[in-house]
């Protein structure tokens, strides 16, 4: 599961960061019509460097990309429906540590990638110079963390100890979304406003756990094991919006703006064997700068 929910993230976040080449989500005033808008951007964390509680210098930070479309229809006056999709895919960020001894070594790679579904309804406000949009809706996503550790010890013996480990977390979830846009022009008449939004949805779902650990010494040679863990939980997310528009005409409007995307794991208690540690509680932190572009028909 881990592997093909992974393809699905990758696939969906670069073909749509493609076909943005670079763009998010616009609404373009249109009582009667519809908007498409397409976004793209470069995203940063640090979720491995906390995981690992290294501090900075010593990890590299994890770094990404982002992408999205969405179709806005009006459905009469004042009301509007949305459908989006987006996609937040990190390369595998690795770390590599020779202790005290060059004999010594281990190494980490991780990475995490989410897909993201919205659907909603939303009212809407607006006046010469401001706009304001309230969405309720569903939101359906999909993550995918995974962690792959090596590491070895040689004795001046000649004796050599090795130890290899992956293991994956995947999360398959629906739940209530709501949302909040506002824009604001910078002067009457103005192509240029300033705007933000917020969003924040409570999902619930599947999580599962694989992991295969192998360990070998000289003297006993290979041993380990498979574990496999699942059951339901919760993950929370929430977006934060901020940037500014531009728009030549009242049919196109670009975009330059921040987002961050937060991502909060939490899965019932009493899921794992006893022997495992709680590895479905954890924060997972990303900040995307993007462009955009949006045309209504």
């Amino acid at each position: 599961m881990a592997a093909t929910v992974r393809k699905l993230n990758i696939g969906l976040a670069f073909g749509v960061a493609g076909l943005a080449a670079g763009a998010p989500t616009i609404a373009v005033a249109d009582d009667d019509g519809m908007t498409v808008s397409l976004a793209g951007g470069a995203m940063q964390s640090d979720f491995t460097r906390e995981k690992l509680g290294a501090p900075g210098g010593v990890v590299d930070d994890d770094f990404g990309l982002y992408g999205s479309v969405e179709v806005l229809r009006d459905i009469k006056p004042g009301w509007d429906w949305s459908a989006s999709a987006s996609a937040v895919a990190f390369a595998p960020n690795s770390f590599t540590d020779l202790g005290d001894d060059i004999s010594d070594e281990s190494s980490l790679t991780s990475d995490f990638d989410a897909g993201i579904a919205n659907f909603d309804i939303g009212r809407k406000w607006e006046t010469s110079r401001t706009s304001l949009r309230l969405g309720v809706g569903v939101e359906a996503l999909s993550t995918s963390q995974d962690k792959g550790v090596s590491a070895f010890s040689s004795s001046g013996g000649g004796s050599v100890d090795s130890l290899q480990s992956n293991n994956s977390r995947d999360y398959v979830g629906a739940g209530l979304r709501i949302s909040a846009q506002a824009k604001a022009q910078l002067a009457a008449g103005s192509p240029f406003s300033v705007y933000g939004g917020a969003s924040a949805a409570a999902t619930r779902g599947q999580y599962s756990y694989d992991k295969g650990l192998t360990y070998t010494d000289d003297v006993d040679g290979p041993s380990g094991g498979d574990v496999s863990a699942s059951g339901n939980g919760g993950l929370g997310h929430g977006t934060l919006d901020v940037g500014l528009e531009y728009a030549p005409t009242s049919r196109t409007a670009f975009r330059v703006g921040l987002r961050r995307d937060i991502f909060k794991m939490d899965a019932d208690s009493g899921i794992l064997p006893d022997e495992l540690p709680d590895i479905f509680g954890s924060t997972i932190k990303a900040d995307t700068v993007y462009v955009g572009v949006a045309i209504s028909f």
